[in-house]
């Protein structure tokens, strides 16, 4: 049996295999292999490894198990198996992608391109629709704003969806794991990277991905001219209200 933990990249993937092994035990697989296990976090996110000949393999074994694989992909789905989805900001998973891509692949890769989905594994819309609109799938999606949110993750959903208690509340900071690898822990904010993307594409963006940001419910963030005029807007329309009033 799989569990999917999927994610458009850099939208809390490992961030929640930290959460499944610190606070249910669970340990996890990325579908990767060892060339993308990160030494580092191994420890945090409880890093298991296959011997298996290729990542076709060790799912097809895994799908023939009676054991739960928990396994971590950023490609798209198989029409089966149970999924932990999770769903960031496009704005800030983009962003902090091509941040990613430039520091830790040594890849130069144009905004415009993610975001219209020219770079694996394509666009965000895309990655959303394809792994939520599965039919029949038992899915949990959870948010990185929850995730990462000062009440801490939501153990109680997360453990439901497992079948599994809590062991413990999730006690890892944010500045710890930016300690051990800055690299891979940037800001931690969505903010900049919508603020980014925002000032730079906003009307590619909303075009290529506006359907599925409305979806899970992201708003367009207004520039400061559009704040203006907006507010200028209902200000002069109250004042045309009350002179239709005082007539």
């Amino acid at each position: 049996m799989i569990v999917w933990l999927a994610s458009y990249p850099r939208s809390g993937n490992t961030l929640l295999r930290m959460i499944l092994h610190r606070c249910f035990g669970v340990s996890s697989y990325t579908i990767y292999g060892r060339a993308r296990a990160d030494p580092s976090l191994t420890p945090r996110t409880g890093t298991l490894q296959y011997d298996d000949s290729t990542p076709e393999a060790f799912v097809n074994r895994a799908r023939q198990s009676e054991e739960t694989f928990y396994i971590k992909s950023h490609d798209f789905p198989a029409p089966e198996h149970a999924e932990i989805y999770i769903v960031r900001d496009g704005r800030a998973a983009l962003a902090s992608y091509q941040r990613f891509l430039r520091d830790r692949e040594g890849l130069s890769v144009e905004l415009e391109k993610l975001i219209s989905g020219g770079q694996w594994p394509g666009s965000w819309e895309g990655h959303v629709k394809q792994w939520l609109e599965r039919p029949g799938a038992r899915q949990l999606v959870l948010r990185f704003e929850e995730l990462c949110g000062q009440d801490g993750p939501p153990l109680e959903r997360i453990g439901s969806f497992l079948g599994k208690p809590i062991l413990r509340r999730f006690d890892v900071e944010f500045e710890e794991l930016r300690t051990a690898n800055s690299v891979f822990f940037g800001v931690g904010r969505n903010e900049p990277g919508i603020e980014l993307v925002e000032r730079t594409y906003s009307k590619l963006f909303w075009r290529v991905n506006g359907d599925a940001m409305r979806r899970m419910g992201y708003a367009p963030r207004l520039s400061i001219v559009d704040t203006l005029k907006s507010s200028a807007e209902r200000v002069l329309g109250r004042g045309l209200m009350r002179r239709v009033r005082l007539r």
